[in-house]
């Protein structure tokens, strides 16, 4: 959930009085609750820890995370999503329903054979996934030329991009909604006002088009693809 660990190498975690107290706690607290991994994970969402921004605690917004920061756990830990992850946020970024394994078997059959190649072509960084790299150039070639997104993006008529670009009763609203669609927020008024100027005047199949390339253009962004 963090990205990160809260003791290395994950596979050591030290018993009796070396063993951090927070541990201690989750695991007291999942056995007495049945081994309830459900409960566990919302436990861990509702920490001030997890709910931290990633950017640092300054006067500054723009300021970045210092080292300390980090290792005190004093802001969220920015990291990159692994491929699992990213091709798990496209493939339910340009669908109409949330895609799960209580989705028809038909769904889930074509969801693993497309996150099995897209993870194939990506990449799997293994050991090193916890490390602060960027994408490879690949990486970046797949996301911005690869079938997955143009797919997904495509205004077609089982697609997120098009139920929008049918529905939204207007420019702006097609624009809230890919962004919420995408990203899970609304744009800020600077945002808005940019793509407003790309939708000037536009409609029918032209609008279709202007709706898939933003929906595709916040898919190539950092801030889709990194765990903040």
């Amino acid at each position: 959930m963090f990205s990160r660990p809260k003791v290395e190498p994950v596979d050591n975690i030290p018993t009796g009085d070396d063993c951090p107290e927070l541990l201690d706690l989750l695991g007291e607290d999942f056995v007495q609750h049945g081994c309830n991994l459900k409960r566990l994970i919302h436990v861990i969402a509702a920490t001030r820890v997890f709910q931290l921004d990633s950017r640092a605690v300054a006067t500054d917004p723009e300021v970045a995370v210092t080292e300390a920061q980090e290792e005190n756990w004093a802001a969220f830990p920015l990291t990159r999503l692994r491929p699992e992850q990213v091709v798990g946020g496209i493939l339910q970024a340009g669908s109409l329903e949330t895609t799960d394994y209580e989705s028809h078997i038909v769904f889930r059959l074509v969801r693993a054979m497309s996150q099995n190649k897209f993870v194939e072509r990506y990449g799997d960084d293994g050991e090193d996934e916890l490390e602060p790299h960027r994408a490879t150039i690949p990486q970046r070639l797949l996301l911005l030329n690869g079938n997955l997104v143009k797919e997904g993006t495509k205004a077609d008529l089982f697609t997120a991009s098009a139920r929008i670009a049918a529905l939204a009763p207007d420019a702006a609203g097609a624009i809230e909604a890919a962004y919420l669609t995408v990203l899970s927020r609304r744009p800020t008024d600077e945002e808005l006002v940019h793509f407003m100027a790309r939708f000037d005047g536009a409609s029918g199949d032209k609008r279709k088009k202007i709706l898939e390339n933003l929906c595709a253009t916040l898919i190539n962004s950092l801030e889709f693809l990194w765990n903040h």
